[in-house]
């Protein structure tokens, strides 16, 4: 009974090690949810992969779902994208006027192209809005 459970044990060891020697981006289930932080083909990976994303990962732009989710403050691409990296623009993102949804929610009072946003931008215009 023990020679079956170490056999079972080393059986489990091998395949970890062996899976860890695959490409990531092509791995799914368990190789994916431990991908390391420097882990560079992240937008062509889904699940678990994408939802580690390391801050500095720089093609958000072309990920979707928890990648995007995650961007970083300086991201500078948000404009191109859509959904949860869109909702999190920072307040220095200066192409709200390309943006819409809950990009353009959360406009900076110093955005100076509300006349060219519709919607809860255009409502929240600042005072020295001058075309209102």
């Amino acid at each position: 009974m023990k020679l079956l459970a170490t056999l079972i044990a080393l059986s489990i060891g091998v395949s970890q090690v062996a899976a860890l020697a695959i490409p990531r981006s092509m791995a799914s289930g368990p190789v994916a949810e431990e991908a390391v932080p420097t882990y560079d083909k992240r937008s062509m990976a889904s699940g678990p992969v994408a939802e580690e994303a390391v801050p500095t990962y720089d093609k958000r732009s072309m990920a979707s779902g928890p990648v995007a989710e995650e961007a970083v403050p300086t991201y500078d691409k948000r404009s191109m994208a859509s959904g949860p990296v869109a909702e999190e623009a920072v307040p220095t993102y200066d192409k709200r006027s390309m943006a819409s949804g809950p990009v353009a929610e959360e406009a900076v009072p110093t955005y100076d192209k509300r006349s060219m946003a519709s919607g809860p931008v255009a409502e929240e215009a600042v005072p020295t809005y001058d075309r209102k």
